[in-house]
């Protein structure tokens, strides 16, 4: 059997004279940067050293005097997304100056060119133009990466001409998919395949260090005593080829569909199992993340699949009993962690001092480990600072309601507060301020300009009120998004046309916000370089009105797919063009999930490639379904 595509030129906004043979010839070569990109950029993990973005910008109290950064989930997939993008634009290139340039009609390049145009302003208008266009240490997802990833949609839905097209996608997807999932695997096991000789080896350049010995030997040295060279975050959560828990919580309901889908219409048992082993190992690692907003993203998965179904949900229940099967061994395989997740939850709601003692036994591994104390608020206090203001003279302090007045002479303070007093070197005072049973100490030194805090960095801070949205109370839930949401809303009233630029959010954010950090449960030595929502991330970095476009976007694109695949047909999971009708759906679902996880998520350099690469062949399979452009020859 012969498969082709039937051109209507009736389709498409341009049409050269050669574009209907333009795809024939050298196709494979030029889904390559496409396929790549979707696909491939998030096994890239690789350390980079260089000089930080902030080296040339003088000194952050928030942060250490380093001038150099290292990576090793980030930096280098952004090289990746530059290099496929220009792989991209060269083919689009030459199918112009060959004539066989086809470009498709499509009502999301309206919302994609307003999106895209924001972006590219904020970052010419804003005030850390370096940073907004290359992005910061650690993320590197500035206007550059968002730009190119713009761009490979446009070219993943003007290449993607067929069935076929469609299909080789599957395969590298799937293979890059088990690849990650596997070394969840053994990252949830405390196995982690990175913290091997040859992981380490794998991530690390054998380059020359500052000692002049060679890095792979520094990492034998230290395995034979039993160590391991690198510093892992990360002890038993699942973080992947992709940084951190989170992302990994963010990607994942993403394609748990989609190989979901895969698995009901194949017949073949090989592929079957394959299918199911890619599901089930997404939805082990979705849920050994640790993370609830993985579990949010996969409810809503489920959710839009039946209202998908409809009444049709429970036909042909058989293989979907084999799923039903794998969800099921997934949740008992990470009981005890989901168990002390939602432990956690409640000590985060109602405080760990007046929540029963056996929910503190079941999120126990889940509270901030003693040794952390110092830095950050204690789980088991029961105190609460409203106030600390540094000004000439004196420090304004107002804790669980009563307010009192620190000063050179005056040592007055509540029965729960310690104050000291030392006489400095050079004629001023250093007042120290401990609460009860606490371990961190308030060290407020005198200058000429008022008293400042001395912060974990030894740096010092004014500090004062801060702007805040709610009542500022209960900033720990959420493990902490609550206080990061609400610092970051004051900010947007900025940012209604144009942003800050992306990737700029910490040099915005109220850094000094010591109080809100310290009620938030929050380490005082945290950077908070983005706002864990990835809608307030672009409201903030792009504008409201960019945020606007880009749901716009994603509403057209959802808008079409549930008209389509709410038409339910058994014989569209089984006829020779199924493939495009089962991806489709999948990436539809799947697009949910990703949006449901990202109220808690930011969308980075590490899983927006796929996002947008799915995003885009999801809207073509839409293309192909609903004008009917796939005929099939016998």
């Amino acid at each position: 059997m012969k498969r082709k595509e039937s051109f209507s030129k009736e389709n498409y906004s341009v049409f050269m004279s050669r574009a209907e043979g333009s795809l024939q010839d050298g196709y494979r070569v030029q889904l390559l940067p496409a396929i790549f990109f979707t696909c491939f950029i998030l096994l890239v993990s690789r350390m980079f050293q260089g000089p930080s973005a902030y080296a040339e910008m003088g000194d952050f109290f928030f942060m250490s005097d380093s001038t150099t950064t290292t990576d090793f989930y980030f930096y280098y997939k952004s090289i990746a997304v530059y290099i496929c993008a220009f792989v991209a634009l060269t083919f689009f290139g030459y199918r112009a100056v060959t004539g066989g340039l086809w470009v498709r009609k499509s009502r999301l390049y309206i919302p994609l060119a307003v999106y895209l145009v924001l972006v590219f302003l904020s970052f010419l208008f804003s005030d850390y133009r370096q940073i907004a266009w290359l992005g910061t240490d650690g993320l590197y997802g500035g206007a550059a990466v968002i730009l190119c990833c713009g761009f490979m949609f446009l070219y993943i839905i003007n290449s993607v001409s067929c069935e076929r097209g469609v299909k080789w996608f599957l395969w590298p997807l799937t293979v890059c998919v088990l690849a990650v999932s596997v070394l969840g695997v053994t990252q949830a096991l405390g196995r982690d395949f990175f913290r091997t000789v040859i992981g380490q080896k794998m991530l690390v350049p054998n380059i020359e260090t500052l000692t002049g010995e060679r890095a792979w030997d520094i990492i034998d040295s230290f395995a034979a005593q039993g160590k391991t060279a690198l510093d892992f975050v990360f002890d038993t959560a699942v973080y992947q080829t992709v940084g951190n828990p989170n992302y990994v919580a963010m990607y994942t309901p993403l394609v748990l569909p989609l190989f979901g889908y895969l698995f009901l219409r194949e017949s073949s048992l090989v592929k079957r199992v394959i299918w199911a082993a890619a599901f089930g190992l997404v939805l082990f690692n979705l849920f050994a993340t640790q993370s609830n907003g993985a579990v949010v993203g996969a409810v809503v998965v489920l959710i839009v699949c039946v209202v998908l179904a409809g009444r049709r949900f429970l036909s042909e229940f058989k293989p979907k009993l084999v799923l039903v099967g794998i969800v099921i061994v997934c949740i008992l395989l990470n009981f005890q962690t989901l168990l002390s997740g939602a432990a956690q939850n409640v000590l985060e709601t109602v405080g760990a001092d007046r929540a029963p003692s056996v929910i503190g036994e079941m999120a126990e591994g889940t509270v901030a480990a003693s040794e952390l104390e110092y830095y950050k608020r204690p789980a088991h206090s029961v105190h609460r600072i409203e106030r600390i203001v540094t000004e000439i003279g004196r420090v304004e302090v107002t804790i669980d309601g009563e307010s009192f007045t620190l000063t050179a002479d005056s040592s007055y303070a509540p029965d729960s507060v310690r104050v000291t007093h030392e006489a400095q070197p050079d004629g001023g005072t250093t007042i120290t301020m401990q609460v009860a049973a606490e371990n961190r100490v308030w060290r407020f030194i005198e200058t000429p300009d008022g008293y400042k805090f001395v912060n974990d960095f030894n740096k010092l801070v004014s500090l004062g009120d801060v702007d805040f949205v709610g009542n500022d109370e209960n900033l720990f839930l959420g493990t902490g998004r609550v206080y990061i949401w609400s610092r970051t809303l004051p900010l947007l009233k900025n940012t209604v046309f144009l942003g800050h630029g992306p990737d700029t959010f910490m040099l915005y954010f109220p850094q000094g916000d010591y109080v809100g950090r310290y009620n938030g449960s929050w380490d005082f030595r945290a950077i908070f370089d983005k706002p864990h929502n990835m809608y307030l991330n672009i409201a903030f970095s792009t504008g409201i009105l960019s945020l606007a476009a880009f749901l716009v976007l994603i509403i057209l694109y959802l808008s079409q797919s549930f008209k389509i695949y709410r038409r339910w047909r058994e014989e569209s999971f089984k006829d020779p063009v199924g493939v495009v009708y089962v991806t489709g759906r999948g990436i539809a679902v799947g697009v949910c999930g990703f949006l449901a996880a990202g109220m808690f998520y930011d969308g980075v350099t590490s899983v927006m490639p796929l996002f947008w690469g799915l995003l885009g062949l999801g809207t073509v399979c839409n293309v192909l379904l609903s004008k009917a452009t796939i005929v099939i020859y016998d």
